[in-house]
């Protein structure tokens, strides 16, 4: 199925070589996420799109599908929750703790997340790194947790230190640095 198509006659849209199958949740949360940012119901092509145009010439890079869910996501995170002064204190001071790597807490906001990715329609996306079990995992490790430390915390038996060198991560276990099984894909994930 490669050619070009014309999508309510607004613009054009490319398919590639590979075809794809048609998921009515993924139209769905793509049609309602094109209504909130353009105004109408139509589906816009990814060309046509603003932030398409401002792209070539700009050398700031457009996010991708993951990062603007885990900006969506970090945006319903930091909004206060709660009534009163207590409740919005009581949820700040749990979100600190589940930064600080308290269990407890940590489980707690990573269902937040799950449930606000259902709630929002964006279960679909693909993170850009497989090695985290789920897509709610993935955002929790870049909203809250330590991106890709999270994989290596995860086996904290014998863990004294973890180092960073450029993208490569070092586990110092028993006194031996070995490189780690994961990696940073760039080293802007690093600065973050």
């Amino acid at each position: 199925m490669a050619g070009k198509g014309k999508a309510n006659g607004v613009g054009s849209i490319s398919w590639t070589e590979q075809e794809t199958k048609f998921s009515l949740a993924v139209y769905s949360a793509d049609s309602h996420r094109n209504k909130e940012r353009y105004g109408s119901g139509v589906l816009v092509a990814e060309s046509d799109r603003p932030e398409a145009s401002q792209a070539k010439g700009s050398i700031e890079p457009i996010p991708n599908e993951f990062d603007r869910c885990v900006e969506e996501i970090r945006n319903v995170l930091v909004a206060s929750k709660g009534k009163t002064d207590e409740e919005k204190q009581q949820y700040s001071e749990a979100l600190n703790r589940a930064v600080l790597g308290f269990e407890q807490e940590r489980g707690q906001f990573l269902a937040i997340i799950s449930d606000q990715l259902a709630k929002k329609r964006l279960s679909h996306i693909e993170p850009p790194n497989r090695t985290f079990g789920s897509l709610a995992e993935a955002v929790f490790a870049e909203v809250i947790g330590l991106n890709m430390l999270e994989l290596v915390m995860k086996n904290r038996e014998g863990l004294e230190e973890i180092q960073v060198v450029g993208r490569d991560i070092y586990e110092v276990r028993n006194g031996q640095a070995a490189p780690s099984a994961f990696r940073f894909q760039s080293v802007r994930d690093v600065e973050r």
